[in-house]
């Protein structure tokens, strides 16, 4: 059953847990690029068990589902990204892989 927005509806819950988690884990793994790590656990509310999904900022921006398509956080909506927030998420990644390179310790030269 699909997530709704009507707050006013039951929680319908997750039917065949590891099942459900299993196949989430692998449309996950084959649908972002770069790999993204991301935490699956599963809570109870109202007496239905739900998986919830943890995906923490990535290293490696942007990140693409479905080989193309780069989304980002709007407020409380995700939506696709445009151009210029692309290009920032590529900057960021960038900086961010540049600070991590000055950070570690230099290597002694053979000689």
């Amino acid at each position: 059953m699909a997530w709704t927005e009507d707050p006013k509806k039951p929680i319908p819950g997750v039917p065949e847990l590891e099942q459900s988690i299993a196949q989430l884990e692998k449309e996950l793994s084959n649908r972002i690029s770069p790999p993204l790590q991301c935490t699956l656990d599963v809570h109870e509310t109202g007496g239905k068990k739900v998986i919830v999904v943890l995906v923490r900022r990535g290293d490696d921006p942007p990140y693409a589902v479905d080989e193309n398509k780069i989304y980002v956080r709007a407020e409380a909506e995700t939506v696709l990204a445009v151009r210029d927030e692309i290009v920032d998420l590529v900057r960021r990644g960038s900086a961010a892989k540049a600070a991590e390179a000055a950070l570690e310790p230099a290597r002694p030269q053979p000689g």
